[in-house]
């Protein structure tokens, strides 16, 4: 006579009575946010309703634009209670001052001034304000940006008049624009520019 015995399947395991399910998810074999079901002799990890991910491995699942940390989030974004945001918008730390202007560059927010302003972006007393110019770009061809004041201010307005030791001349001494007359010619310089012109012996030393 042939003698045979009888084995349980994979994910089985038997008793007295038979064949019995193995419940695998008692042994905890997925991500801890995902779910486990048991099947007859197997078992399935799956991501909640409204998660994706990988239920098995590292960061597990998550719901659409969640994070675990600022590098899962784009660069002018930052995680913050499991979520992706603007921390010039949600962070109690970023306080720019008046007219200042706050930008995220690698997940970490940035005050600072617009252009055609000065001033100190991070203080809330200070803050930005508004120059005329901050370079002789700013100004009409006629002008130039004084750096002290930042406001364009006429080519004209610094003249100095002195005689030339080394020859009988009036030196006119204008910002960015030099220009020679003769003594005693007052007539060739325009009043515009310089308002009186003196000869050289006239003219105090």
């Amino acid at each position: 006579m042939a003698l045979f015995s009888c084995r349980c399947g994979s994910g089985f395991t038997s008793d007295l009575s038979g064949c019995l399910d193995i419940n695998e998810c008692k042994d905890s074999p997925c991500h801890p946010s995902a779910e486990c079901v048991n099947d007859p002799g197997s078992y399935r990890c799956v991501c909640p309703l409204g998660t994706v991910g990988d239920p098995f491995l590292d960061p597990g699942c998550v719901t659409p634009s969640e994070c675990h940390h600022d590098t899962d989030c784009s660069d002018t974004l930052t995680c913050k209670n499991g979520k992706c945001t603007d921390p010039c918008v949600t962070s109690a730390d970023v306080q720019c001052g008046p007219n200042a202007v706050c930008n995220v560059f690698d997940h970490v927010a940035v005050c600072s001034c617009p252009a055609g302003h000065l001033g100190d972006p991070n203080s809330i007393a200070v803050g930005c304000f508004k120059v005329e110019c901050l370079s002789n770009d700013d100004c009409s061809l006629d002008r130039f940006c004084d750096g002290q004041s930042n406001k364009c201010m006429s080519m004209y307005t610094s003249i100095v008049c002195f005689c030339n030791q080394y020859s009988s001349q009036l030196m006119i001494i204008q910002v960015q624009v030099f220009e020679t007359i003769e003594c005693g010619a007052p007539q060739s310089i325009p009043s515009l520019y310089l308002p009186q012109v003196l000869p050289c012996d006239k003219i105090n030393h």
